[in-house]
């Protein structure tokens, strides 16, 4: 990205990897994992150019590449302008149902910086990481690049109490953005929200932890340290942990001009829905709501004006709050949170909502979208027992009877052997009551978990058994509405005037029929379009004029306005019958409405009360136990076990948290649930499509009657188990402690300086065998003592002798330090001039380099010398080879400078050859001119060759000279180092060169020619081995300056080991005086002692 950022500064707290690193085995073992993201605008993808743009994809890509083989599911839960609030009541709804593995958690920005946003991101956190599906968790802070303001302070207190990993952009994008390397409109178009370069920087501060994670994936990690818990104890008040939020479908609230929104959610980000709306002053809206914290969730709009609400909670003027909303933004409508109430008392809290400003030109409604309840978890002071046991403990005082002074052994603090043993009768005893309390837990778990899969399959089978009421109903309606009479009265002779009435008597007496047939149809209505004449029901009284219109006005026929496509549905009431004939709700459980194919009309079966609570009666689950069925309109009709009749003052299931996360589960569900203090086992087994549920509550302790008989056998042999052992230990210690008493005296003496004592005993067991012991024992000390006495005054005698002999070695081992400085100085300068010869090596290497190229120079002339004696073949005869001479020289000189100077003295004699060929080419040059001469015109051309081969004697004379004056060069720099150079051998062997004959005088002009380029040849391969040579000898000197650096440092080493040994014989001879005074202060304790 070419940004400046410090990515591995991400790490703001390290925290625990060991969930993390099991999601990764998990995805590198080709499972699927399921990667998941809740916060707010910045995790929804706001200001990035597409939704792959947005750092949370960013992330999940990361994911697939890394582990091509899993398959990666993305879940991106991030809601724009939501807090953690928002955030712990939502999390259950919107992300923790679909069990996602891993878990990024990003509220840093829209919290606050405060103790308030600590607790909410607190609830927030034990929720998620405490859920039974045990996600990993990794926490994201992202920071406003214009000031550095973030909840980051809070959120870091939160990971670092439960031990998460926290990445931060506080401390990696804000730096660089600050010091101005990072221009803020290159990351960020409001100094909050990132671009795509800045989704791709926070991307990769999360990627890079990730990574680091995975290169450690295969390191052993431990659980966290939480004392033995799931979670360890909050850090806040934790009010939050548990917030339910209540709409529209899961609550019942009293509405006084509020209307519910039943528009179908679109999508995900469809916030305002489900909720309730008002426009006129004076509407009301009522929940009861059991609950520690209250919040109310609206809308803030930009379309104002637009109605103002207030809340007050218990009618507690205190709790008055305006709820206003006309948003003074411009950015879009805002799902605000206001906070009413916190840490009161756990109750129904009754709250109330009423609009108190409107406006004729009001843009859009109040918008109430929900109520949010807030409570921690269910617990009671379980600690406060323990801690009153361990101030007894702390507070007990030591009734014991002081001791004699010669009881030293029974001092405050050591522990007897009449403690020790009855400590260990009672380890059997404990393990007893390990065994006993295993034993109760195995079969209490056991029968809990039997009694309730029991329990469940009970539920299941009446929710069966409901369901193929309500599927027999269902069938008898649907043949009715599909075809025959009643089908063609409703949908198309009941306007008929001629056969109305016939039709009319045929479809009641059907549908009389049709009740009387099945047993589980108490009563049917007809609600018809036409009005009363063509309503009929088998319930009596009389219907109202307009029976069609006035249903429709009613909860049920709201349901079926708001639901058109829906042509039946199980509720649980039909308010409209209730309210004109004589029916009323207990006598009816369920209602069954089925609409007419063609006509708008509703045929309504009813279900009889006890039809539905004799099922329920039979669901027998033990004393205190609930069973209830919850219709899909909310109604509860819940009987309670011994108690006759429905229970009809509270609800136990309809409102409660627990409730609603299990109700779209669509299958049957158990768990354990905390009520008013108090465990229960929650069931729920869902009715085949109708909407409706059969739930229980069992209480705990109604299942764990069978394990009370366990629990109170345990207890006897335990008290019985435990009076033996204390017992006995009790008669075993008390003499053991009698006779260790009288030991104990005799010891005092010995400790006081006696050493004549001697012990005494009655036992016949291991304590005489002590006693002979010790007996002996005094008798080795008293010898000890006389021998100690003598070898006090021999250790003074000795002491003397070895500070002595300490004296002379000091004073020897400085002056051999002083040796050892003066050869580290020799070899440092050894050193030194070693590498001023490595240095004269160099140079003289880059000499012969020289000169090599010169020769080689003087080799293309006398080449170019022979093509043009070649030329002269026109003339004469062609010229014979021969051999030229051969010169080796050895494969290397391996150091020796004297070996290189050898080798410049032959090259000196080659030179001398090459100027006695120069001359005699120079003669041979002259002859040819002469002989041109005389040749006259036809001689011309030979003229000009003697000319040009004159020419190239001369530059090979020059060129000899050259290098005469470099090998003197040569002879004067290895004369310098000839001390520091290795001896080697030299073999020369030169092999003549003769001309065979010569016809023509060019013909030898071509031949010496030819001798002179092969003796530039041979100079060229002394050359290249003088040149080999030099790297030879270069790396010898630069051996032994290697070698004279590494001894001045052993020199230095050993002069240090010797000044520190010179410092311990120093401090030998301080110990030695102290050895002969500690001596003398031994033959002084030792007259204590009475031998």
């Amino acid at each position: 990205m070419g940004y400046p950022v410090d990515f591995e500064k991400g790490e703001l707290n390290r925290g625990n990897w060991k969930r993390i690193k099991e999601c990764m085995k998990k995805a590198e073992a080709g499972e699927p994992v399921k990667v998941g993201f809740l916060g707010g605008s910045i995790t929804q993808g706001s200001l990035s150019s597409t939704p792959e743009t947005c750092y949370a994809y960013l992330v999940y890509k990361w994911w697939k590449e890394k582990f091509p083989k899993s398959q990666i599911e993305y879940i991106n839960a991030g809601i724009g302008g939501t807090t953690s609030q928002f955030g712990v009541s939502r999390v259950e709804q919107h992300l923790l149902q679909k069990k996602p593995d891993f878990i990024l958690i990003e509220f840093a920005v829209n919290d606050d910086n405060n103790e308030f946003f600590r607790e909410t991101y607190e609830g927030l956190i034990r929720k998620v990481y405490g859920d039974a599906s045990a996600p990993a968790v990794l926490l994201m802070n992202n920071v406003r690049y214009d000031d550095g303001i973030s909840a980051e302070d809070q959120h870091a207190a939160v990971a670092r109490a439960y031990q998460l990993p926290m990445v931060s952009m506080k401390s990696t994008i804000l730096p660089p953005v600050k010091s101005g390397q990072i221009k803020n409109r290159e990351i960020t178009p409001d100094d909050l929200h990132p671009n795509d370069d800045g989704h791709a920087l926070v991307a990769k501060v999360i990627t890079t932890f990730l990574e680091k994670i995975y290169q450690d994936r295969d390191t052993e990690e431990a659980d966290p340290d939480f004392s033995g818990k799931t979670l360890p104890d909050p850090i806040t008040a934790n009010e939050y942990e548990n917030s339910v939020r209540y709409k529209n479908y899961n609550s019942n609230p009293e509405l006084k001009g509020f209307q519910k929104d039943t528009r179908k959610k679109k999508e995900f980000l469809d916030i305002f829905s489900g909720g309730f709306t008002a426009s006129n002053v004076g509407d009301e809206i009522s929940f009861e709501i059991e609950a520690t914290g209250i919040a109310i969730q609206y809308r803030k709009t930009i379309h104002k004006p637009t109605p103002v609400a207030e809340v007050i909670v218990d009618g507690d003027e205190s709790t008055r709050t305006v709820l206003d909303g006309n948003f003074n933004e411009d950015w879009g409508d805002c799902l605000f949170i206001q906070t009413v109430t916190r840490h009161t008392e756990l109750k129904k809290h009754h709250v109330q909502i009423r609009i108190i400003e409107s406006h004729p030109d009001d843009q859009v409604p109040f918008y109430l979208v929900s109520v949010i309840g807030s409570k921690g978890p269910d617990t009671k002071t379980a600690d406060g027992t323990e801690a009153q046991k361990k101030t007894k403990l702390t507070g007990a005082k030591d009734n014991r009877k002081q001791k004699e002074p010669g009881e030293k052994l029974f001092v405050k603090g050591k522990r007897s052997i009449m403690h020790t043993l009855l400590l260990a009768f009672l380890i059997p005893v404990l393990l007893m009551v390990v065994l006993g309390a295993a034993s109760y837990q195995i079969a209490s778990s056991g029968i809990v978990s039997k009694y309730q899969e029991t329990s469940l399959s009970t539920l299941t089978a009446v929710a069966n058994y409901y369901g193929l009421i309500c599927t027999n109903v269902n069938a008898k309606a649907t043949e009715l509405v599909g075809n025959g009479d009643v089908a063609d009265y409703y949908n198309k002779y009941y306007k008929k005037g001629d056969k109305a009435g016939e039709y009319f008597r045929s479809t009641q007496q059907i549908l009389k029929n049709t009740a009387l047939s099945d047993a589980f149809i108490d009563k049917y209505s007809v609600i018809a379009e036409t009005g009363k004449g063509s309503s009929t029901s088998s319930i009596t009284g009389s219907m109202t004029e307009t029976p069609y219109e006035d249903f429709m006005a009613t909860a049920e026929g709201e349901y079926f306005a708001d639901n058109p496509t829906q042509r039946n549905a199980w509720l649980g009431y039909h308010h409209y019958l209730d309210s004109c004939l004589n029916s009323e709700e207990g006598d009816y459980g369920l209602v069954f409405y089925q609409k007419m194919s063609k006509a708008d009309t509703y045929l309504i079966f009813d279900i009889s009360m006890d039809d539905i609570t004799s099922s329920l009666y039979d669901l027998d689950f033990g004393k205190g136990s609930i069973t209830a069925l919850v219709t899909k309109d909310n109604r509860e009709i819940a009987v309670a076990a011994g108690r006759e009749g429905v229970i009809a003052d509270q609800t136990y299931f309809v409102g409660n948290s627990f409730f609603e996360d299990s109700r779209s589960l669509g299958e049957a569900y158990s768990r354990q649930v905390r009520i008013k203090g108090k465990t229960y086992v929650y069931m729920v087994a869902p009715i085949a499509q109708t909407g409706a549920v059969v739930c229980a509550l069992i209480p705990k302790s109604a299942l764990m009657g069978q394990a009370n008989t366990i629990r109170f056998v345990t207890i006897i042999l335990v008290v019985l188990a435990g009076v033996i052992a204390l017992g006995t230990g009790l008669k075993i210690s008390m003499g053991i402690t009698s006779t260790l008493r009288g030991m104990n005296k005799g010891l005092a003496k010995v400790a006081d300086g006696d050493l004549t004592s001697t012990f005494k005993t009655k036992r016949k067991d291991e304590f005489q065998t002590l006693t002979e012991s010790l007996n002996a024992m005094m008798t080795s000390m008293h010898d000890i003592m006389q021998n100690m006495k003598g070898f006090g005054t021999h250790v003074n005698e000795m002491s003397a002798d070895v500070s002595e002999q300490t004296d002379g070695i000091s004073i020897a081992m400085k002056d051999l330090s002083h040796m050892m400085e003066e050869v580290a100085k020799g070899v440092h300068s050894q050193a030194m001039e070693t590498e001023s010869s490595n240095h004269k090596m160099i140079t003289f290497s880059d000499n012969i380099i020289d000169v090599s190229n010169r020769t080689s120079d003087m080799s293309v002339s006398a080449d170019k010398a022979i093509a043009s004696v070649e030329q002269g073949k026109v003339i004469i005869q062609e010229l014979n080879e021969k051999s030229s001479e051969t010169v080796k020289l050895t494969d290397e000189l391996v150091g020796d400078i004297d070996e290189v100077q050898k080798n410049s003295k032959e090259i000196q004699s080659f030179v001398e050859i090459i100027n006695g060929i120069a001359e005699q080419t120079n003669l041979l040059s002259l002859n040819a001119s002469i002989e041109a001469a005389r040749a006259g015109q036809a001689g011309r051309g030979f003229a000009v060759v003697a000319e040009e081969i004159r020419n190239l004697a001369d530059q090979s004379k020059e060129s000899a000279n050259r290098i005469k004056a470099i090998v003197s060069a040569i002879n004067s720099t290895t004369k310098k180092t000839s001390d520091s150079a290795r001896k080697a051998e030299s073999m020369m062997a030169e092999q003549s060169a003769s001309l065979d004959q010569t016809v023509q005088v060019f013909g030898e002009i071509r031949d010496s020619v030819s001798g002179l380029v092969e003796d530039i040849r041979v100079v060229l391969q002394q050359m290249e081995q003088i040149s080999d040579e030099r790297a030879n000898v270069q790396d010898s000197i630069q051996n032994i300056s290697a070698v004279s650096e590494e001894v001045a440092a052993s020199t230095e080493e050993a002069n240090s080991t010797l000044s520190n040994q010179a410092e311990t014989i120093s401090r030998l001879a301080v110990r030695v005086e102290k050895l002969s005074e500690e001596a003398r202060e031994l033959d002084q304790s030792i007259e204590k002692f009475r031998l």
